[in-house]
């Protein structure tokens, strides 16, 4: 369904080679997630595979490509470029791979920012991203564990870290951040509420 061979060259073509190896791990990481869930695996290969095609991308071209789009040059700036990358992926993944399924899109623009109400699979690429082979962090082995049992606990932990370092160096929590945290938390907290009522 897809042309796995052209997601490769343009990967190849876009990224250093740690990026790319990041790239694959966190689609294999995927596509376990998603037999683990039971999503559909090519979706998640493809998704986890691009969600970072464009982090490496020079600022200039990232505005090339976000020329025709709908976005707002004031809150584009090279400081965002951690924060873009997600977007500026899912615009190039549509437009030069030609990926059209939506799911797909959103699991790639939203890896680094989360969103209210993220679809199965984007918060099984958002997690996949924190979880993957390459990464090494004190406490991985535990959300690896976690992630068997419930996306959220790693996806939370994320969003918290993030925006306390945003909070330290006073900068913008984007909206997308701060809605999927207290989305996510309020969503667990009423799960956990129905589980105890019973």
């Amino acid at each position: 369904m897809y042309n796995l061979e052209q997601i490769n060259e343009e990967l190849k073509k876009n990224l250093s080679r740690e990026r790319y190896i990041h790239c694959l791990n966190v689609a294999n990481q995927a596509v376990e997630l998603a037999g683990l869930y039971k999503a559909d695996e090519e979706s998640a290969f493809v998704a986890g595979v691009l969600h970072d095609i464009a982090k490496e991308m020079p600022y200039s071209k990232q505005l090339e490509i976000l020329q025709n789009e709908n976005y707002d040059p004031s809150t584009f700036t090279p400081k965002s470029n951690k924060i873009y990358h997600g977007w500026v992926g899912s615009v190039y993944a549509k437009n030069i791979l030609n990926i059209q399924d939506q799911d797909i899109l959103n699991a790639i623009r939203y890896h680094t920012t989360g969103r209210a109400n993220m679809s199965l699979l984007e918060r099984i690429v958002f997690a996949s991203d924190c979880i993957s082979l390459d990464r090494k962090y004190d406490g991985i082995e535990y959300f690896r564990e976690a992630c068997k049992v419930n996306l959220d606990i790693v996806i939370i932990d994320k969003l918290s870290n993030a925006m306390h370092k945003y909070i330290e160096k006073q900068k913008i929590i984007v909206q997308d951040t701060y809605e999927a945290y207290n989305y996510l938390v309020d969503y667990n907290n009423k799960k956990l509420e129905r589980r105890y009522a019973k």
